[in-house]
């Protein structure tokens, strides 16, 4: 389903750092999220990625600051906002 015909025209890619004794139930929580259509747990600056879908800079600052820093053991963020999606691939 695309989602800018569903209404969510902000999409972002989130780089997240946690606790790391929280790693795995913290990237657990952020999947629960509905927001949350892509998350990964890997290895490098950040410890999860995830790519979230919103309905508007509002919508993703309220999901940011209410959703995701009110899980217990996320660090700190940066999110990557999606300019234009250059190419899509679903198997």
């Amino acid at each position: 389903t695309n989602p800018i015909q569903r209404g969510f025209k902000t999409m972002a890619m989130i780089g997240i750092r946690t606790d790391g004794n929280r790693m795995l139930e913290v990237a657990q929580k952020i999947g629960a999220l509905n927001e949350v259509v892509y998350l990964v747990v890997v290895s490098g600056r950040y410890d999860i990625l995830a790519e979230v879908f919103c309905r508007d800079h509002e919508d993703l600052l309220k999901f940011i600051t209410e959703k995701l820093y009110g899980i217990q053991g996320v660090r700190d963020t940066e999110t990557f906002m999606h300019l234009r999606i250059v190419k899509e691939v679903y198997f």
